[in-house]
């Protein structure tokens, strides 16, 4: 049986859900921030601030999807003892 040395533990694992919770919220804090800034003027406003927000959300999805699909790349290679070709994977 090969043993192989955690890079991370599950306390470790535990601690990065608190940052991803809050960008998530500050994400959906700034859209709503958005529209109550621009509510006082006119409904025209409000739904071309909400238009542009829905465009920010998909972006940063988006963006958000890519990097974690770099991830599994990046850790199958360093679960493989592959570093080099981790480190040609993260750039």
């Amino acid at each position: 049986m090969i043993r192989h040395e955690e890079l991370f533990s599950n306390k470790d694992l535990k601690n990065l859900i608190v940052p991803l919770f809050l960008e998530q919220l500050l994400v959906a804090l700034v859209g709503i921030a958005d529209v109550f800034v621009i509510g006082f003027v006119g409904e025209a406003a409000v739904s071309g601030v909400l238009l542009v927000n829905s465009f920010n959300t998909i972006f940063i999805y988006l963006f958000t999807a890519l990097s974690s699909g770099g991830a599994v790349v990046i850790s199958q290679y360093i679960g493989k003892q592959e570093t080099g070709r981790a480190g040609q994977a993260a750039t």
